[in-house]
Parts: C-alpha cells; sequence; structure tokens
C-alpha cells in the first residue's frame, strides 16, 4: 500500500517505489510542461474537500503546494481513525456518509473560499499549478465546472490506460466534456448553493451536469486508477447506467464492437481487459433493460 506519514515540514506521500516516483515527475512534464503562475486574484480562493472512510487522502501535499489552495477539509465518514500532525490548512470533519451527493453537498456550508474543488482519497495533483489551472479555466471559460484530466498509475490494468485516453484525451486546452468527474473537478461554491448535488447514492456528478456547461482543461492532470473487483464493478454500472437511462443520456451496446473487443483482448492474453470490459458492458446491456422497462411510455 501507499504510505502516507506527517513530518516535520507538513505532509508528504511516499511512492511504492522510485519507478512510480520517476512515473510521476515525466507525468507532471508531460502535461505542464511551462510553469504556470497564479493569477493573484485566484490566491488562496479554493476549498480542496475530499471524503474518506479508510485513509489520508494521498494527494494533500499536491494540494497544499498549490497557490490557489486555501484549505483542505477531510469530510471523515468512517470508523477509521486518521493519524496526522496538526497543520493550520488542513480541517478534519467527522460525518455520518450520507451517499456521494448528500455528503458533499452538505460540506458546502463548511467552504469558506468562493471555489470548491471535490477530489477523493486516493487521487493526487501532478505537475505544476493543476487547481490553479482548473480554476482560471473556470473563470476564463465561463463554464459551470471545470475538470482535471486523470492519468492512471503505471501499474493499472491495460483497459484502464485506453479508456482514460479514449475519455480525457491529452492536449493543452480547454475543451468541452460530457460531465463533472469527482475525482477532480472545481465550482464556484454560489453555483452549488444555487444549484445543489441532487441527493443520491452514485453518479452526483454525472446527474448534475445534465445541462450544465463543462470543460475539461486537459493541462491540468491529476493521477487516479484503481483496479475495482468485477462485483464492486458490475453494481456501480449498473448503478451509473441506471442514471443515463433516467437522463436519456444511455447509448446501446454494439455486440459486434464488444465481440472485437474481446477477440483483441484475448489475443494479446490481456485477460484483465477480457473480464473488466465483459462485464461493463453485461452491466449496461443489463441496466438498460432494468431502467428502460421502468420508464412511462410516451
Amino acid at each position: 500500500m501507499d504510505e502516507l506519514y506527517a513530518s516535520g515540514k507538513g505532509w508528504s506521500w511516499s511512492p511504492n517505489s522510485p519507478c512510480e516516483a520517476i512515473y510521476l515527475d515525466t507525468l507532471g512534464h508531460l502535461g505542464c510542461s511551462t510553469a504556470y503562475e497564479t493569477p493573484a486574484k485566484y490566491l488562496n480562493s479554493v476549498t480542496v474537500v475530499i471524503p474518506t472512510h479508510r485513509t489520508v487522502p494521498i494527494g494533500i501535499n499536491g494540494f497544499l503546494d498549490d497557490p490557489a489552495v486555501y484549505e483542505i477539509i477531510i469530510l471523515a465518514n468512517g470508523t477509521t481513525e486518521l493519524h496526522f500532525d496538526p497543520h493550520p490548512r488542513v480541517r478534519i470533519h467527522r460525518c455520518p456518509w450520507e451517499g456521494h451527493g448528500r455528503t458533499r453537498q452538505a460540506s458546502v456550508e463548511l467552504v469558506k473560499s468562493p471555489f470548491i474543488l471535490f477530489s477523493v482519497d486516493d487521487a493526487s495533483p501532478v505537475g505544476m499549478g493543476a487547481v490553479s489551472r482548473l480554476v482560471s479555466q473556470l473563470e476564463q471559460g465561463h463554464w459551470d465546472a471545470t475538470v482535471a484530466r486523470q492519468l492512471p498509475w503505471p501499474s493499472a490494468p491495460l483497459y484502464l490506460h485506453r479508456r482514460l485516453r479514449e475519455w480525457m484525451p491529452a492536449g493543452q486546452c480547454t475543451i468541452n466534456f460530457p460531465q463533472t468527474d469527482h475525482v477532480a473537478t472545481v465550482y464556484r461554491r454560489e453555483t452549488l448553493v444555487k444549484t445543489p448535488l441532487p441527493d443520491v447514492s452514485i453518479a452526483e456528478d454525472l446527474m448534475w451536469s445534465h445541462g450544465k456547461s463543462v470543460g475539461l482543461v486537459q493541462n491540468a492532470l491529476f493521477i487516479h486508477s484503481h483496479q475495482p473487483s468485477v462485483r464492486s464493478l458490475w453494481t456501480r454500472e449498473v448503478n451509473i447506467e441506471g442514471v443515463r437511462c433516467q437522463l436519456n443520456q444511455s447509448e446501446p451496446i454494439h455486440l459486434t464492437d464488444l465481440a472485437l473487443r474481446s477477440f483483441g483482448a484475448a489475443f494479446r492474453r490481456d485477460w484483465a481487459s477480457l473480464i473488466y470490459e465483459g462485464t461493463e458492458a453485461s452491466a449496461q446491456w443489463y441496466a438498460q433493460r432494468k431502467f428502460k422497462s421502468k420508464q412511462p411510455s410516451a
């Protein structure tokens, strides 16, 4: 497991191996090749909110190094005790877990800054000024929210590398994106007061984004990936596809495309891709029939 520890200078994080440390450094230079100077009006303007029930978030050091970050609020919603040295810009707020939507929305009342970044405990900013870039583009592009581009760990399965490349393409621009993603999304606080996150157990970011203008900031990088169990992946995909059906955003499962991908994975002996892509597709197929059958006919 990744090791988090507190030092005299604040928070530190140790990668699993020297290879991962080199990987992180390389990603930072590839994604953000030039230093980014945070505009003065965005200094100390963002509060980072991170729910966790299991561990101290791995991205704390990266967030504290960004000039745009005012403070970090950790929503501790589990029974695990979080041990750390006190830091003036890190607050732990103990709260019950009430689902992804309600738990995050309740934290808006705790925020004192004009901007909020929702993240997760296993994600970390990479490179120079990721949060600063997100908040700058939020204002310059007149978006409702801005999303960081996610990069997988080198140990992640091949299908996750490919999936993230397809979903969040590389570049140096800010482009239209279909939804927010609470791995790393910046909002104006006043936006969430006026249009709160929906009170749902999962896919609150997808549901909130319906009818909104969301920008993907391609040179604001976060590292985040994990390999779920087949069972948890099935449950997650069924629930998320159910939300897509509700929003009429569901896309049909093309068996020919799935068969070609499965054949390619089998030919490469990439068994993880074969298993996980098959699980995703079958869960989505099941959810489309389950939830669409419940919708009233026109």
